[in-house]
């Protein structure tokens, strides 16, 4: 038997079993991990602290072949101050990271990323979607599929701001035609708002908008075509 302390954030959890809980964590150390975490007889009178998403904990972990048992845990700092649409953002992290992110990932960009981006959103007010922005493009960096937001795909040629471009997924960025204009429309982007994008510059509302329906088509697919129950949180926006 092994015993590991690792860092970590609960990115979903569900009851398993009795006075058991199958978790599936983000931790520093080795990425994505699922783990049981139990509740012993002998320690329900220690009151161990329930098991909330946005929480940095210490989890003691127990291999034993392939399955990772947990029977201690605690926080290491304070929680981050999550309301309202900050928090449907930060729920919107914790799935997407469920349902992308490899089990056993070692690398810590990700874990620092998550961190950081929780960190912006106790802080942000009128540009959550830019951190959701952030945090979109960094994340697709890190699973290998960056958006090649500064050339062409076709002939490496730089994106030029008063082009428009259709986005194809797996290829990139190639000039729009008048059917591809009028056939997918929400596949085409302005050159210069491609650009915006790949500079982090989100002063134009247009930019702020073409971003968003650019991440949701990049994430689409990697999705496997589900929608993702997180963002039925968000309020409908009227016009």
């Amino acid at each position: 038997m092994t015993v590991e302390l690792v860092t970590g954030y609960v990115l979903h959890q569900r009851p398993y079993r009795e006075n058991s809980t199958l978790v599936d964590l983000l931790t520093k150390e080795q990425g994505r991990l699922k783990v049981i975490c139990k509740t012993l007889r002998k320690q329900r009178h220690q009151k161990l602290p329930t098991l909330q998403p946005f929480v940095s904990y210490w989890f003691q972990l127990k291999k034993q072949q392939t399955l990772l048992s947990c029977y201690h845990w605690e926080t290491n700092m304070p929680p981050f101050k999550l309301n309202g649409e900050a928090l449907y953002c930060a729920f919107y992290l914790n799935e997407l990271l469920y349902r992308l992110l490899p089990s056993h990932d070692t690398s810590t960009d990700i874990f620092q990323l998550y961190t950081q981006t929780l960190n912006s959103l106790t802080i942000a007010k009128n540009t959550l979607d830019i951190v959701l922005r952030l945090f979109e493009k960094q994340l697709l960096i890190a699973l290998g599929y960056g958006l090649p937001l500064l050339y062409e795909a076709e002939s490496d040629a730089f994106i030029e701001p008063t082009q428009v471009y259709c986005f194809v997924t797996d290829l990139g960025f190639i000039k729009a035609t008048k059917k591809e204009l009028s056939q997918q429309a929400n596949r085409c982007f302005f050159g210069k708002d491609l650009l915006a994008i790949a500079e982090d510059n989100y002063l134009q509302d247009n930019t702020r908008q073409s971003a968003k329906r650019l991440m949701r088509l990049a994430l689409r697919d990697l999705l496997g075509g589900k929608p993702l129950n997180s963002r039925a949180l968000f309020p409908v926006k009227r016009k």
